[in-house]
């Protein structure tokens, strides 16, 4: 970095620069007016010889004891006088080669009264790093005082980052009244201009500049100086970058749509970076599941094309259509890239026999006949998670891409990735509110059901001892006792039931297997005791399905006491294939249900006045228990019209 060595009204920071060791060796006239030390007096001793005998920052005579450090502290000037300062140190290597390199400490110090509100050291430290924009430190004057390489790399087109040179100097060729202007009006009203395009000429060089200015204050609020930024987009290359830039700062994180997302990071590259981009996610990035990186190393992890754009309309290139399964071979390039989460770059896409297209014969295909000749792979990464995977690809443009392109485009994935990290933790935290709130539903249901048909005959029974009691002697006790044991069987059914719908309403996984629906139902109803009227069967062989097995016997053995209890002559059950659905039907001959209650008698605790009067014992809760089985097993369970009697219909996916 390049800085002033002139002290101006007390507020220029003293600097010093102290090697690995602690030792001084170099020291500014501000430092000497601070501290009342020349440099000749100071060059060689430790920077612990500034600290006051007895302050707390004495460590003994350890060697790297006195090494800089930052914050507020007491410093003891060469008189005695001890005073307040604000120290900034930030780490500095000397030397051009790796043999010369010395890594060194660039300390500043300034009295707390007079403190520099911008925070030197920070300043400081970010400002000696690499920095890819020309920045520089103009004071109230308009002259230089600090610049970083990359502004040092423009001053032959522009000879005002030169220390010491303001801007007020006239150089032929050069107009800096615009940028003046700007200047005095940040030092005026202390409000930066952010993004000011410039453009000077100099001899025939032409530059064009998007210029911030920020003001920087001192701790009573006055200007101190203005800081400038300057990115040269003198080509129309870097000028597109920069716009694709600004709009991906709008557009990428706008929404919490991982999906939406995706789409808009493809759309943005194009044509800008490439001429073709998929964006493809790992199931990991739905709500429940891990992040990629706790899979199984030796998996091939299921991808979904969540984006993809290209120059071409339809994007021929594309072998999938967005939300389908991508295949991703385990071995390919792009489970390399998620692996080592380090970007794949190909500026000449090598394809001949021997590459990782002979592992990937379905995407070799197209490459081939679009002319696929450049590649870029980058892994979308953010917060320590790898969230999928970026493709870019150039077919129309000639232009390999470059290690620009390849900037470029891990600044646009790295955008996206923390957008699309965002909205995968939305979308986790909404499901698992989700859950929680159908787990409190299901408590409150629950508990509803428990007091709805529980409460009542319980209050029954006891009225009834009650009584009873009272007068004991005229109670007939065997049929009190039978009339009870009827009362505590019904009790004892409902409990039973409520007990099976929680355990549905909890979702919990089902011990399925494959069954043979015709035989099973053969099955059920050999053990079933006969009933009142008949039942007939027309089971068509051949028809699977994946279901529990008891459960798909409660649901069964519901439907056959419902029909059974409503027959007038007779049950009918069918077993069919229809297309991909696997059907069961049973039917009884009896009065119907009507249109309007065939939704109703699904109800938990719904009954019928006929059903009542049919089975006083019953508990409502049957067929609700057969509708949430059908679906625990992403089944249908309805009344359909068979023009008399009823006909219950389940539904079940068929298995090949």
């Amino acid at each position: 970095m390049k800085a002033t060595s002139s002290v101006r009204g007390g507020t220029t920071p003293a600097v010093a620069v102290v090697d690995g060791a602690g030792t001084v060796i170099g020291w500014t006239q501000a430092a000497e007016e601070l501290t009342g030390y020349p440099a000749a007096d100071i060059l060689g001793r430790p920077i612990g010889s500034l600290l006051p005998p007895d302050g707390h920052d004495r460590d003994g005579e350890r060697p790297g004891a006195h090494l800089p450090r930052t914050g507020l502290m007491e410093m003891l000037r060469r008189d005695g006088e001890v005073v307040i300062v604000r120290a900034e140190a930030a780490p500095l290597t000397l030397g051009d080669d790796a043999g010369s390199r010395q890594e060194s400490w660039l300390v500043s110090a300034i009295p707390a009264a007079i403190d520099l509100s911008t925070g030197t050291g920070a300043l400081l430290e970010s400002l000696i790093s690499s920095f890819p924009v020309a920045m520089a430190i103009w004071d109230k004057n308009l002259r230089c005082v600090w610049f970083n390489e990359a502004a040092e790399q423009l001053s032959d087109g522009y000879p005002y980052y030169r220390i010491g040179r303001s801007l007020t100097e006239v150089i032929a060729g050069i107009d800096t009244e615009a940028v003046q202007d700007a200047m005095r009006e940040v030092l005026a009203d202390s409000r930066p201009t952010i993004d000011r395009e410039a453009r000077w000429f100099h001899g025939s060089q032409e530059r064009a500049l998007s210029i911030s200015l920020l003001p920087l204050e001192g701790a009573d609020g006055r200007p101190l100086g203005v800081c400038s930024v300057a990115l040269d987009f003198s080509n129309s290359k870097a000028r597109d970058h920069l716009g694709l830039l600004r709009e991906a700062s709008v557009r990428l994180g706008s929404t919490l749509d991982v999906m939406k997302t995706a789409q808009e990071l493809a759309e943005l590259s194009i044509p800008v970076v490439a001429d073709y981009v998929t964006v493809d996610l790992p199931e990991a990035m739905l709500p429940g599941t891990e992040p990629l990186q706790r899979l199984a190393v030796t998996s091939s992890p299921g991808f979904r094309r969540a984006g993809v754009a290209s120059v071409h309309d339809g994007a021929p290139e594309s072998l999938w259509e967005r939300t389908e399964t991508v295949f991703v071979p385990p071995r390919s390039l792009f489970t390399e890239v998620l692996h080592s989460r380090r970007p794949h770059f190909e500026p000449v896409l090598d394809t001949s026999p021997g590459t990782w297209l002979d592992l990937d014969p379905d995407r070799a295909g197209p490459v081939h006949a679009i002319g696929m000749h450049s590649l870029i792979v980058i892994p979308l990464e953010a917060r320590g998670d790898v969230l999928g995977v970026a493709t870019f690809a150039r077919t129309s443009n000639p232009a390999p891409f470059t290690r620009d392109d390849l900037l470029l485009a891990e600044e646009l994935v790295t955008r996206a990735a923390l957008s699309l990290d965002n909205a995968r933790q939305y979308t986790i935290v909404n499901h698992n509110l989700e859950l929680l709130e159908a787990a409190v539903q299901r408590e409150r249901r629950f508990t509803s059901d428990a007091s709805h048909d529980l409460r009542t005959p319980i209050t029954g029974v006891r009225l009834r001892l009650e009584e009873a009691l009272m007068d004991p002697d005229a109670v007939d006790w065997p049929c009190m006792a039978k009339d009870l044991l009827n009362d505590v069987e019904r009790q004892q059914a409902i409990a039973e039931d409520i007990l099976i719908l929680a355990r549905l309403d909890a979702d919990r996984p089902a011990q399925r297997q494959r069954t043979d629906l015709a035989e099973f139902v053969r099955t059920e109803l050999q053990h079933r005791t006969p009933g009142r009227v008949p039942i007939r069967t027309d089971l068509a062989p051949g028809v699977f399905v994946s279901g529990d097995r008891l459960l798909l016997s409660r649901l069964l053995t519901n439907l056959l006491n419902n029909a059974q209890r409503h027959a007038a002559t007779g049950v009918t059950v069918v077993v069919r294939a229809e297309d991909d659905t696997a059907v069961l039907v049973v039917f009884d001959d009896g009065a119907g249900v009507a249109p309007d209650h065939r939704e109703l008698i699904f109800e938990r605790f719904a009954r019928l006045p006929e059903s009542r009067a049919r089975d006083p014992k019953g508990t409502g809760l049957g067929l609700a228990i057969s509708r949430e089985i059908a679906h625990a097993h992403q089944g249908t369970l309805t009344v359909e019209d068979p023009g008399q009697g009823t006909c219950l219909v389940l539904r079940m996916s068929l298995l090949a």
